[in-house]
């Protein structure tokens, strides 16, 4: 997962061209990718994240990945929910555990 520690740095523009080519990268040694929305957080960054996970889809679309969104899981409508949260970036055990019952069944059904 990449998107969090790039936010402060990076405009979407920036993002989009470092997430297409490692999409490009893990395309050309793997026949299966799988993109994962990147996480809300409760920083100052979180407009970031609100507008980046639509440029991951759309990558994805592109170049026939499967996007995984975890995203709208684990919102609260205006940043990751508090009770699945250690420190209001990183999930708790109860936030690890969600996102996995989301991911395992599209990666391996």
């Amino acid at each position: 997962m990449i998107g969090t520690n790039d936010a402060p740095y990076d405009t979407t523009a920036e993002f989009e061209s470092k997430y297409r080519q490692l999409v490009d990268i893990y395309i050309s040694i793997t026949p299966e990718v799988y993109c994962v929305s990147i996480l809300p957080q409760r920083t100052e960054w979180e407009y970031r994240v609100e507008e980046w996970n639509p440029v991951i889809k759309q990558i994805c679309a592109e170049k026939g990945v499967t996007y995984i969104d975890v995203f709208e899981s684990i919102y609260d409508g205006a940043a990751l929910k508090l009770d699945l949260s250690l420190d209001e970036l990183h999930l708790n055990t109860s936030g690890q555990q969600l996102w996995l019952s989301l991911v395992k069944p599209v990666i391996n059904p």
